[in-house]
This record gives structure tokens, C-alpha cells and sequence, in this order.
């Protein structure tokens, strides 16, 4: 859990984007750009194997933080999907904000 602090820090050079239920936050083989906190709602990550089944393997809900981890850092595309389960806010900060 995030302090209010670090919070309040995060929503201060933040800006908040709206996904519907399943849209994407990043999908696979595109380099994600942000990092972000989830302000409400719920998202999921998850891989497809050969056969197109879904191999989920991360949840976040409120006060998650939320990124293609490795993508982001090395701007490699992401190996997987981020996915909104329900209708989702989130603080996102762009890359090109943490380079500064």
C-alpha cells in the first residue's frame, strides 16, 4: 500500500486516463510508455500461448502499480496484455517525464 504521501506525490505529476471494460493499457508487442498507480477499478495481465488460451498472471486493483515492466524500462515490446476487467482509472506518468 502506498503511503498518502507518495500518493499525493504520484497524483501531482500524473495525469488520469479512463479505460472501459476490456480496453487494453498496453497490448502485447507494443512498447508501453507509462507507469501508473490504479485510482479504481480492476485490470489484469495475461499471455496467450499457441492455441490462444489465456495464461493470466497479474491483478491489479486500487492503489496498484500498473506497467509492462520490462517495456517500459528497455523499450522492448511488451510480451503481454494489460486489460481492463471493469471500468478503470488510472494515474499514468509518461516516460518522457521519469527521463527528466
Amino acid at each position: 500500500m502506498l503511503s498518502a504521501e507518495t500518493l499525493e506525490k504520484i497524483i501531482n505529476i500524473s495525469h488520469t486516463i479512463a479505460l472501459k471494460r476490456n480496453d487494453y493499457f498496453v497490448k502485447e508487442n507494443e512498447i508501453c510508455n507509462y507507469v501508473g498507480i490504479v485510482k479504481k477499478g480492476t485490470l489484469y495481465s495475461y499471455f496467450e500461448d499457441s492455441e490462444a488460451n489465456m495464461l493470466v498472471n497479474e491483478l491489479y486493483n486500487e492503489q496498484s502499480i500498473i506497467t509492462s515492466y520490462r517495456s517500459f524500462l528497455t523499450e522492448i515490446p511488451s510480451p503481454a496484455f494489460i486489460k481492463a476487467y471493469s471500468d478503470t482509472e488510472i494515474y499514468v506518468i509518461e516516460k518522457k517525464h521519469t527521463m527528466n
